[in-house]
């Protein structure tokens, strides 16, 4: 008993067994929610009017009937002929909600997308494979790669959206975990600290999730074609910023390679003429630098006036050499300051030091705690409200923003005072910051988190996630690539674990399709990292990291602006778009 305390102590202060235990808990909770969670979703669409035209009102599990109401399928050939041949009809129990507001369970016969396992086809295994491919890329770019998963998902896969956005989720969370796994123990390739910039992500993190909150309302209110333009607009920016980025970066590696090899060359040809032979410059320090005679005119010994010598100008002595010396007590004051600053500049390199900063990381875990309760009460990502809010008419809706919005925002902002106050004292002690150290004035304390406010609406807005921004923003702020990457990847392993949680609690994924995802993340997430990072260290050229960013929101930008059209030109074939419905929608 008396051994049992000292031996949990030493398993937790071990960074790398602490990070493992976290995850491997993290993991099993995922996998008992999914199996063990058995409430069931109160389903709205059922005995909804129709038509053959507007499926969609069926919600996907029904079919259409000839009454013009949403009904049980038969057999599998009508989920084939609504649907695709990757649906079949089987009995699923469903909520049903009854005229009078009580629900009542029941079983029906569905179109339900067949399971992987007994099911597995090939345009599952394409699907899985292309996902794959975009993992390895988004996470050697630090990026979520879901605008790549879900239009893989929709177009290769068949799967339809409300299973493509969980599925994209669970693959997202797997490459954020191996990217977690393998960069949260690497050190910054300049000084002594974490590659993960935990400050950046404390002050960027809570802020792009309360600006979440407010692209959800611009979201319903903005209409497709106007969020499918602003879409393309702001990620062929994005794109096109990164790749003028890596061009700058590959120049200023280039030069500095010419500098290295002209220097080298230059001591080469020293060593080759004799001037400096390496072996003999010891031998020859003597010669060099000769120790100086006793004589007067070569070395000044100064020695103390006798007693009967005068000061001053009459003794012929330089008054101005006694006040460059100073007062002695002005000195030694000055020095004991100096010894203090020392001291604290100490104290602050082995604080930043810390691979795992637990202040840091418990109010990250706190805003984490507040997004996903806020999500899981008032209901986010197509999921229904634990509590019955079914819009934002209902007034516990905005009380509940009213309490998560301002806690958000309150974590960033003292985030960046704190980052100010800091700063200020490093100037006045002299650090030494690294190369793409970001200076925390008062203007960026104050304009950083208002600019990520903004990215985290636009994600929200554009339905993509915020790591194909936030990527690209942090070599903005001129962050070295290899710490921009890991910083993004932490921060996506926190918004990625708190969605699927969410969609885990309300069952819109299945067990097969999440191990299976999230299994495929895990795998091309750590050959990404793994061989992105052996290149970087072996050219020794960052700038490949901004390269692939660029590649992959071109590809993103591509896929999207494709699936978009497609969904556009679809729904007004169909009729559910008109001239008359492309104006703005109420937010509730």
């Amino acid at each position: 008993h008396n051994h049992s305390p000292l031996h949990i102590s030493m398993i937790f202060t071990s960074p790398r067994k602490t990070l493992l235990i976290c995850l491997t808990f993290l993991l099993v909770t995922q996998f008992f929610s999914i199996v063990l969670s058995d409430d069931l979703k109160v389903d709205t669409h059922y005995g909804q009017q129709c038509s053959a035209e507007d499926i969609s009102k069926c919600g996907e599990p029904f079919v259409c009937g000839g009454n013009g109401t949403c009904v049980e399928c038969a057999d599998s050939s009508q989920c084939h002929g609504f649907y695709s041949s990757a649906y079949e009809c089987s009995p699923e129990d469903f909520n049903i909600e009854q005229p009078d507001g009580s629900i009542e369970v029941r079983t029906l016969n569905s179109c339900q997308r067949k399971d992987l396992v007994p099911h597995f086809n090939v345009f599952d295994a394409l699907a899985l494979i292309v996902c794959s491919c975009g993992g390895a890329l988004a996470a050697s770019a630090g990026i979520g790669g879901g605008a790549i998963y879900v239009v893989a998902l929709i177009a290769i896969g068949r799967y339809p959206s409300t299973m493509a956005a969980p599925i994209s989720t669970a693959c997202i969370f797997g490459t954020a975990i191996s990217n977690l796994v393998l960069l949260s123990l690497r050190r910054h390739p300049h000084v002594k600290r974490p590659l993960i910039d935990f400050s950046v992500a404390l002050i960027t993190e809570p802020i792009i999730l309360a600006g979440t909150i407010i692209g959800v309302f611009l979201n319903v209110m903005f209409p497709n074609w106007l969020t499918l333009v602003i879409l393309v607009v702001v990620l062929s920016i994005s794109a096109w910023k990164s790749f003028t980025k890596g061009i700058k970066t590959f120049k200023k590696e280039n030069a500095e390679k010419r500098a290295q090899n002209k220097k080298h060359s230059e001591q080469e040809e020293v060593w080759i003429d004799g001037d400096a032979n390496p072996d003999e410059m010891s031998d020859n320090l003597d010669d060099e630098y000769p120790i100086p005679e006793k004589s007067g005119h070569v070395v000044e010994q100064h020695k103390l006036p006798d007693d009967d010598t005068p000061y001053g100008d009459e003794a012929g002595v330089n008054s101005t050499e006694d006040e460059e010396l100073g007062n002695p007590f002005e000195t030694d004051l000055q020095l004991v300051l100096e010894n203090k600053h020392m001291e604290k500049l100490e104290k602050m390199k082995k604080s930043e030091s810390c691979q795992f900063p637990l202040v840091k990381l418990g109010l990250l875990a706190f805003s984490w705690i507040v997004v996903f309760t806020s999500s899981l009460l008032k209901g986010a990502k197509g999921n229904k409200s634990i509590i019955g809010i079914e819009s934002c008419r209902n007034p516990w809706y905005w009380v509940i923003v009213a309490v998560a919005f301002p806690i958000l925002i309150s974590v960033s902002m003292a985030t960046g005072v704190s980052m100010r106050l800091k700063h200020s004292k490093k100037i006045r002690w002299g650090y030494e910051f690294a190369p793409g150290d970001i200076r925390w004035t008062a203007a960026r304390s104050f304009l950083l988190p208002l600019l990520f406010l903004f990215a985290g609406i636009l994600a929200s807005l554009l339905g993509i996630g915020g790591g194909i921004l936030t990527g690209p923003l942090f070599l903005e702020l001129g962050l070295i690539p290899q710490v921009s990457m890991a910083t993004s990847s932490f921060m996506i392993f926190f918004t990625s674990s708190a969605t699927l949680m969410q969609y885990v609690f309300m069952r819109s994924i299945r067990l097969w399709f999440a191990v299976i995802y999230i299994s495929a993340g895990i795998v091309s997430g750590a050959l990404g990292q793994i061989i992105v990072g052996f290149l970087v260290k072996k050219s020794g050229r960052g700038s490949i990291i901004i390269f692939i960013i660029a590649f992959t929101v071109a590809i993103a930008t591509i896929l999207q602006l494709g699936l978009g059209t497609y969904n556009i030109v679809s729904d007004i074939q169909t009729g559910l778009l008109s001239f008359s419905k492309l104006g703005f929608k109420p937010p509730c």
